[in-house]
């Protein structure tokens, strides 16, 4: 038998899927990542840094992310690229 699939939902209520792209709170400071797991509790990210990807999954609870569209992560990666 197949496993089931744990919904998560983000801070805002919107279902999370693998391959979205999420902020999160670490430190004092916010970060964005990229869904790469759903786990039965905690939702998997690999967090991207300066359009670098780090090489560290991270866990964090589905109501401590924030679901991005495209234009909003295309325009960070754009931005970050030219420092």
């Amino acid at each position: 038998m197949a496993k089931k699939i744990t919904e998560h939902k983000d801070k805002l209520g919107r279902i999370l899927n693998i391959n979205d792209f999420v902020a999160y709170p670490s430190s004092n400071s916010l970060e964005f990542g990229k869904v790469v797991k759903l786990n039965k509790k905690m939702v998997g990210v690999w967090p991207v840094i300066a359009g670098k990807w780090r090489t560290k999954n991270i866990n964090k609870y589905s109501n401590d992310l924030v679901l991005l569209d495209g234009p909003d992560i295309t325009m960070y990666l754009l931005r970050e690229s030219t420092k």
